[in-house]
């Protein structure tokens, strides 16, 4: 039969890699939703910045559009 001293070291282990074990996933979790952040941050910077160049695209394309009827208008009438 098992004495005191032998049950202590057996149950003082398990305590410990129970907590181990508790601890890798609690950190497991953490580190999950520490990554959806980074994920969610990123595409909505990605997002923003998508609509960044969108905007300044489609206002180069009026201004190249205004420089190119300026260009026309100055050729057709003989002006290089």
């Amino acid at each position: 039969m098992l004495d005191y001293s032998t049950i202590a070291i057996i149950s003082s282990g398990t305590v410990a890699v129970v907590t181990i074990i508790g601890f890798i996933w609690k950190q497991a979790w953490w580190l999950s939703d520490q990554f959806a952040q980074t994920r969610d941050v990123f595409f909505r910077a990605l997002t923003d910045l998508e609509n960044k160049f969108d905007s300044r695209h489609e206002d180069n394309v009026v201004r190249f559009a205004k420089i190119e009827t300026k260009i026309d208008i100055l050729t057709k009438n003989g002006k290089h």
